[in-house]
């Protein structure tokens, strides 16, 4: 029997586990979990649901995944090397769906001599600087940037580029640290001295997701034009699946991501483009197999990347594929590792629009009602909360990525999946406590428009 190793769970994706087993049982593979320690999940509840349907895990080990220097990184893959030779255990391939665990994951699979991501392309695809380095020698894919090590740095690099300009950390996903609309030396010069504070605040508060501020600061290019996610599956170079989806503009001065719809409805021929450099960029940074996910914007002058995520899209991305192509991402993902994967090349069976619920102000979350009614709304394929009444939440203006749940909506047409969500998100309300004790309510279609 086979063996593969799931690095990382998260109970607010709770559906992971039971994907990663259920693709495992056919290929005949057993699964050992390597997780954090001390973690609540999987808790005996969850692992007896999954024992009467069948499913069970070899093993299961706690080692500190969020190492992010290299040598402990090592030290933790022997120590993984070593438990896996005391159970008699030897690993075929290495898989995670979360961004959190990319890195890692790919250091198991190299230590291990398995199938994997390469490291060398998983910190390229992690590392903005790289990625940039590596796209500048491709034209289709190249933008201007440059690296500042200074504030006089980022305005001799704003005055060269002569653009608006997008400032961001070596690091990080969710828009963490990012900056846009820089139109001058001076904003440049704010924006790296912004920048810095936020990256020894988080270096302080030991949030290691983006990066050092002595590592410098990536400027580049501002892009403008439809932005889109592309979500594909590799076997061996070669696109197994891929899907395209429609981003709405950032909501500035947040940088808040709100919806996202599947699939995207822009012109075929254009959805096609767009697969192709994706897959181009894949290709370029050395990802050859698994889940991927790329963010691309079609400008006036041509499709070009803004990120590249060595693994399969998180939030609310395997439902909505789920229910708008069939196609299950995880087990795809994992097939392609065994090299097995199916081709999926089926046009979308409905649209789903995509939305997260938005914290109107941060505090403590109070309450939350309608939850039941918007369920049954028409059209509503799933809804999650990943806040419950107690937690604090962040705002927007305080944190990009801090929401409080999402709803999956069907529709016929592009609009009438809007109006569907819309509807079942005003059914939900929110109460809140701000930081300054005062009580707030407010419904799901905050930062959406009207309910």
């Amino acid at each position: 029997m086979k063996h593969l190793l799931l690095v990382g769970s998260a109970a607010h994706r709770h559906y992971v586990l039971e994907r990663v087993l259920e693709a495992a049982r056919e290929l005949n593979t057993a699964v050992v979990l390597v997780d954090q320690p001390h973690r609540d999940y999987p808790t005996g509840t969850e692992l007896t649901g999954l024992s009467s349907k069948g499913f069970s895990l070899k093993e299961v080990i706690h080692l500190p995944l969020h190492a992010t220097d290299p040598s402990q990184q090592q030290t933790l893959a022997q120590q993984l090397s070593a438990e896996l030779s005391r159970h008699g255990i030897r690993i075929d391939a290495v898989y995670t769906p979360f961004n959190d665990f990319a890195e890692i994951a790919a250091v198991f699979a190299q230590v291990l001599d398995c199938a994997g991501n390469p490291l060398t392309a998983v910190r390229a695809a992690q590392s903005k600087f790289r990625m940039r380095e590596l796209f500048a020698r491709d034209a289709a894919l190249s933008i201007p940037y440059g690296i500042a090590y200074s504030e006089d740095d980022a305005a001799r690099i704003f005055a060269r580029i002569s653009a608006a300009c997008v400032a961001k950390p070596s690091r990080g996903a969710g828009s963490r640290g990012v900056i846009m609309g820089i139109s001058s030396e001076d904003e440049a010069r704010a924006a790296w001295s912004s920048i810095n504070s936020y990256l020894q605040a988080a270096g302080n508060a030991d949030d290691k997701k983006s990066g050092s501020a002595r590592a410098g600061i990536l400027f580049e290019q501002q892009l403008h034009g439809p932005e889109v996610d592309v979500e594909l599956v590799l076997q061996r170079g070669r696109v197994c699946f891929a899907a395209v989806a429609d981003n709405p503009e950032i909501k500035l001065p947040e940088l808040i991501e709100t919806s996202t719809t599947y699939p995207s409805q822009l012109p075929q021929a254009q959805q096609r483009h767009l697969i192709n450099c994706a897959a181009s960029a894949l290709d370029l940074l050395g990802l050859k197999d698994g889940n991927h996910h790329v963010e691309l914007v079609a400008t006036d002058g041509g499709i070009k990347v803004i990120e590249v995520n060595p693994r399969m899209g998180g939030a609310f991305v395997w439902p909505a594929i789920q229910a708008a192509y069939g196609v299950d991402l995880i087990r795809e993902g994992i097939r392609a590792l065994f090299g097995r994967a199916d081709r999926h090349h089926r046009a979308a069976r409905c649209i789903i629009e995509a939305k997260f619920f938005v914290a109107a102000v941060s505090g403590c979350l109070d309450r939350v009602s309608g939850l039941d009614l918007a369920g049954s709304a028409r059209g509503v394929r799933a809804l999650q909360l990943w806040k419950n009444p107690g937690d604090m939440v962040s705002a927007p203006r305080d944190s990009a990525s801090d929401y409080l749940g999402y709803l999956l909506v069907q529709g016929d047409s592009h609009g009438q999946a809007v109006t569907n969500s819309l509807a079942a998100m005003a059914k939900v309300r929110f109460q809140m406590t701000d930081v300054n004790n005062n009580h707030i309510v407010f419904n799901g279609t905050h930062m959406h428009g009207p309910g």
